[in-house]
Order: C-alpha cells, then structure tokens, then sequence
C-alpha cells in the first residue's frame, strides 16, 4: 500500500499557502500508479479547468512525454484573461489549452465532438460545484480509469448526496477532506492501493442551500451565453443532441 504521510500533509493548504496545489499529490500518484500499470506508455488526461497547481505538473510530464493533456478553459475576462496567462504559461506540444463556450462545462460534456471515447485521467477543478458534478457523471460511464475532483469539501457541504453516488459509481474512492484543506476525491474502478480510503463522511460540514439566482456576467461569461446553448434535451444515452442550430453526435 502507498502510504501518504498524513500529518505531513495536513500541514498544507490554506495556512501555508499552497490550498490551490493541495492536490497535486494525488495528482502525482494517479500520474506514476498509471504510468507504471501502463508499461511507460504516454497518458491521455482531460484536464477539465485550468490552474497554476495542476499547470505546473502538467507541464512537466509533458515536456517528459510522459503525458498528453487537453486543459479546457473558458474564463477570459479581462482583467485576469486567465485563459490567455494559462496558455501563455504552460501549454506545449503535448499540453494544449484551449478556449470553450462554458456549455461545454454547464451540460456535462458527452457532446463535444473532439473529446476522446477514453482518458486515463481526468482532472476536475472548474469553478461551480454543479459543473464538477457534471464531469464526474460524465467520467463514471467507463470514460477515464481515475477522475480525480478538488476541493471536495465543497461537496461535503453543496452536495452532500454526491458523496453517496460517487461510493455506488466507483468501486474504490478516496477522499483527502477533512486531513487536508482544500479536500480532493479520487475514485477509480481499480484499487489505487493508498491510505485515503473515503471515510464515508457526509454530515461534518454543516449543509449550505443556495437560493440566491447568479448573474452569469458576474462569473466570468457573457449574458445569456449558457442559456442559448442549453441543448434542447438532455438523454443519458441517445446518439445526437442539438446544441442551438448544430446536432452533434455523442462521445461513448
């Protein structure tokens, strides 16, 4: 069994500043378990939003060949034109980053046409818990062999039920809350052979119910933009789906 040193650990995080990498250990464990099971063939990921934390890593392997990786974004507004500073930052020949109508984060993803049936990884840090939810849904239908989801404390305390569906979707789940803040959920259909078994932990957080309605523009993505591309049905396992006046087919 890999042994993450606990108390090492619980040390990070907001206090010392690195809340926003809290998951690269995981991230890095998930890397070399799977690149070692795969014989030292490259890795696909899907990176689902971009960060300096998970940037930094991606960027590494890739420049080592370790890895492919898509990093999708859609935050670029001014000021802080994240997209353009991710891009600029860390992309390469193996590590593309690119800009996506924010539907693509919104509708779960089964319709975009350029994801691949499969990844080994995918990693989820995109802002809005329902979105997170989203791709872990869209993972959990044998579409990557390790999603791995930060701050999963959020889920503790937005979405308290999702803890229960992720134990009856994935065969082995582990979850690094409330040892380290930020948390981070990864689970898998094969036995990651750690010390983070999740706990089964769904009421340490006290429940948060949002009912004030969020005007889009403030988040970063223009008026309506999310509406208009809302797709006219939502099937869990049919082929094609409008998105506007475009059908696209669905990626199993």
């Amino acid at each position: 069994m890999h042994t993450f040193d606990k108390e090492s650990l619980a040390k990070t995080g907001y206090p010392d500043g690195t809340a926003f990498r809290s998951h690269r250990p995981f991230l890095e464990y998930a890397v070399d378990f799977l690149y070692q099971k795969n014989g030292g063939k490259q890795l696909n990921i899907l990176e689902c939003g971009t960060g300096d934390g998970s940037g930094e890593y991606f960027s590494e392997i890739t420049k080592q060949g370790k890895a492919k990786v898509w990093g999708i974004e859609y935050h670029n507004v001014p000021p802080a034109c994240w997209y353009d500073k991710m891009k600029e930052k860390y992309e390469n020949e193996n590590y593309k980053i690119t800009l996506e109508n924010q539907g693509i984060f919104v509708m779960g993803t089964p319709y975009h046409p350029r994801l691949d049936p499969h990844y080994d990884i995918i990693f989820v840090d995109t802002s809005g818990y329902e979105n997170r939810v989203n791709w872990v849904k869209y993972a959990a239908k044998g579409r990557c062999k390790i999603v791995i989801v930060h701050d999963s404390e959020h889920m503790h305390r937005f979405k308290p039920w999702f803890l229960e569906w992720i134990t009856k979707n994935f065969n082995h789940v582990y979850d690094s809350w409330p040892t380290i803040n930020p948390g981070t959920i990864f689970a898998s259909d094969i036995d990651l052979d750690c010390n983070f078994q999740f706990e089964k932990r769904q009421n340490d957080m006290q429940h948060i119910v949002v009912t004030e309605e969020i005007d889009p523009a403030t988040c970063g993505f223009p008026p309506n933009e999310h509406k208009d591309n809302e797709p006219e049905e939502f099937p869990d396992d049919g082929k094609k789906v409008k998105i506007g006046e475009k059908t696209y087919s669905i990626v199993f």
